[in-house]
């Protein structure tokens, strides 16, 4: 950003935050979706296949079946483990409020700063600490899908 005038930074910064929030909720949405796609339908395997082993009467070809579906409930539940998918939603939930609270602060200090009232000792100071503060979420925060960048620039 090669602007200098610290009124300029903040409005943008704001906006930033504001895109990277609803970025952020979009893949924590995405990840959500994704987790109960894998371990609801994990969930109705193991439990068809384990109640259907118990009443049915045990052929041998009841079996294979029953056992099929159970192997393949077990897979979906590493699987579901594996990829990270709730660390993930949790992450993004996580990012999206903090960028949330970044761009509402800001807000709050921009709409103060109109009515003559600035709750630091220069718009500067305060520029410089949102700058650390949001150098920090953006180091930090996990990356966004590309499927959701992609959607969101559409």
């Amino acid at each position: 950003m090669s602007t200098s005038d610290p009124l300029e930074l903040l409005t943008k910064w704001e906006e930033y935050c504001t895109e990277q929030s609803g970025l952020h909720a979009s893949a924590r949405s995405y990840y959500k979706f994704l987790s109960r796609m894998l371990f609801i339908p994990a969930c109705l395997l193991g439990s068809a296949s384990g109640v259907s082993s118990i009443t049915v009467a045990a052929s041998e070809v009841h079996s294979i079946v029953f056992g099929a579906l159970s192997i393949m409930s077990a897979a979906m539940f590493s699987l579901h483990a594996k990829t990270g998918l709730d660390e993930k939603n949790f992450l993004h939930d996580q990012y999206s409020s903090n960028f949330h609270i970044l761009a509402n602060d800001i807000k709050a200090q921009l709409a103060l700063h109109a009515t003559g009232v600035w709750a630091y000792n220069s718009v500067s100071d305060y520029a410089r600490e949102c700058k650390h503060r949001l150098d920090i979420l953006i180091d930090q925060a996990p990356s966004i899908p590309a499927r959701i960048a992609r959607h969101k620039q559409c």
